[in-house]
């Protein structure tokens, strides 16, 4: 069998185990804006600094920071260096964040001149995305992770995990004639992640990285990528063996640019693939195509119409998109249920995206339509776990006999909560109220604890011939994005199988229960997140070095053709 065969066979069964890691993005944000980068620099200016608690910095093409105080009557704090942002600095055994005291000015990797534009091959697994790459004389498959700015990888400092991701088919980094060691840190780096995961160390390479094989053309040198010493947890079989970074952080970047004392830490924060490369990246992960990563590559074919460009902001090393007036209403429902949020509205607070309630906030206000015996009902069950358990509800959305007719419409409430764009997490988490409706939709149902909802499951359907998952009960599901909506793929909806069927004799589908892949943010999270689903379901251009725009468009119908040899 051929080894690229064998890799993605691996990379197929491992679908379910392939998790780790997911971006950690604080709640406190630090807000900042490189003019260095691009004449026309990333503007931040869309996300108040008052919902952010964070400092408003320009950056001036000399490397030089001032700041500047927005329209707020009161200027939030910045976040210390242990709360801002995906690393934190320390010495791998304390979480105090104290800052090394090594100078490694002479090794900051020169300014990356060397680039050239193309793409990378990207395949689906475990609900994320994993990019093929050579790094130095290594092949590699790296999780795609906008909502981090660390490089990172698995090497031979972990014997153990490089011997189980070798044989996973995700390869191990060894250093090679290519590399360019830099100094070890006395006191080295910690990168978290919001699922657990911890990455601490005290080396890092400048390397060349570039697309693998004939399938992309892409290429960088005098990359930084960290080598860390240990990362917990983790899983060997996973499949992916490290972090391609596509966030950035602007505050670390110009303190590593700036000359002066620069040690390692602050080396390894920099703009892991270097702005001053290319002005925008694209995600094509459109299912059943080949997906990849575009830098400086936009294959207009590949999408329907013009881009809906929405503003956006690099905070703590992650991309962030703020809601506002302009932002369409996002509509949830079919042809036999429906359920919409009313974007125009007697109150001027109340326009946003769906998204834009938090599921604790006490300004919802729902206006029903009326009653009748074609509308969806639900029923409430309290469950009682144990004494020491707080009352556990499932509250079921039973599907009676719908009609077009029969929309439920709510005002937004006041809040509009910035939107984490991290195509490193599996799942997209919005307003309770947003999601509910989904599942109404979906004829689903939503575990309840303590007011809030948990884990939204719906009927689908499991064909075998095809091995394609969809919902038992069609329906419309869109996002907002702009002045348009995200209109998702809802075959790509479903996060785990619950139980498994096998298909009558005679029939080639099956019942069976899903857990779909948006679901509701927690109570008080300071913003919400587009994950996986939604690249799967539309094209972006991240203009993120030039014009500080993501945009959105449809796929088109093409697919499955040899668009990398054109």
């Amino acid at each position: 069998m051929a080894p690229r065969t064998s890799i993605l066979l691996i990379l197929y069964h491992f679908h379910k185990a392939l998790s780790l890691p997911q971006a950690f993005s604080s709640d406190a944000f630090a807000i900042s804006t490189d003019q260095s980068a691009d004449a026309s620099h990333i503007p931040a200016a869309s996300i108040a600094p008052e919902s952010q608690g964070g400092v408003w910095t320009s950056l001036t093409a000399a490397g030089s920071s001032t700041p500047t105080t927005a329209d707020v009557t009161a200027t939030p704090t910045s976040p210390s260096p242990t709360t801002s942002g995906a690393s934190i600095v320390g010495d791998g055994n304390d979480d105090d964040g104290t800052p090394t005291g090594d100078s490694a000015n002479d090794f900051i990797a020169a300014p990356q001149e060397t680039a050239r534009a193309g793409f990378i091959p990207v395949y689906p697994a475990g609900g994320a995305f994993v990019a093929e790459l050579n790094i130095g004389d290594n092949l590699l498959y790296l999780r795609v992770d906008t909502g981090s700015f660390h490089f990172w990888v698995i090497s031979n400092l972990m014997p153990d995990i490089c011997t189980s991701a070798i044989r996973a088919g995700s390869g191990c980094y060894t250093q090679g004639t290519s590399a360019t060691p830099l100094p070890t840190a006395t006191a080295g780096y910690t990168f978290r992640y919001r699922d657990g995961v911890k990455a601490s160390g005290s080396s890092a390479v400048i390397e060349n990285v570039g697309a693998a094989g004939i399938f992309g053309s892409v290429a960088w040198a005098s990359q930084v990528v960290a080598l860390p010493a240990t990362v917990t947890p983790w899983d060997g079989n996973s499949g992916v063996s490290g972090v391609f970074p596509l966030g950035f952080s602007a505050q670390a970047y110009q303190e590593a640019r700036a000359g002066g004392s620069a040690n390692l830490t602050e080396i390894i924060d920099q703009s892991p693939l270097g702005l001053n490369n290319w002005h925008f990246f694209t995600t094509y992960f459109k299912p059943g195509a080949q997906m990849f990563l575009g830098f400086d590559y936009d294959p207009v074919e590949l999408y329907r119409g013009p881009l809906a460009e929405v503003s956006i902001a690099a905070i703590n090393g992650s991309w962030f998109v703020q809601p506002d007036e302009s932002w369409s209403t996002a509509a949830q429902g079919s042809a036999t249920a429906a359920a919409t949020t009313d974007a125009g509205s007697a109150m001027p607070t109340s326009t946003g995206p769906a998204m834009a309630t938090g599921a604790d906030s006490d300004t919802l206000a729902d206006t029903t339509a009326t009653v009748s015996a074609t509308e969806s009902v639900e029923t409430t069950t309290t469950v009682q776990r144990s004494s020491s358990d707080a009352p556990m509800e499932t509250t079921e959305i039973m599907k009676r006999q719908h009609h077009p007719a029969n929309v439920v419409k709510r005002q937004l409430g006041s809040e509009r909560l910035p939107i984490l764009l991290d195509t490193g997490s599996e799942d997209t988490y919005i307003d309770a109220d947003t999601v509910k409706a989904i599942y109404t939709a979906l004829s689903g149902s939503c575990l309840t604890i303590q007011g809030s909802l948990h884990n939204c499951t719906y009927p689908c359907t499991f064909d075998h011939a095809n091995f394609a998952i969809s919902p038992e009960y069609p329906a419309t599901i869109q996002l907002p994005w702009g002045a348009s909506a995200i209109s998702i793929d809802t075959k790509q909806l479903v996060a785990e199988v619950y139980d498994e069927c096998e298909p009558e004799k005679g029939k080639k589908s099956c019942s069976s229960t899903c857990r779909g892949s948006i679901q509701a943010q927690k109570s008080g999270a300071a913003h919400y997140v587009y994950g996986a689903v939604v690249y799967k379901s539309a094209f972006f251009k991240w203009d993120t070095s030039g014009n500080g725009t993501v945009g959105m468009a449809p796929y088109s119908d093409r697919g499955g053709e040899p668009w990398f040899y054109e």
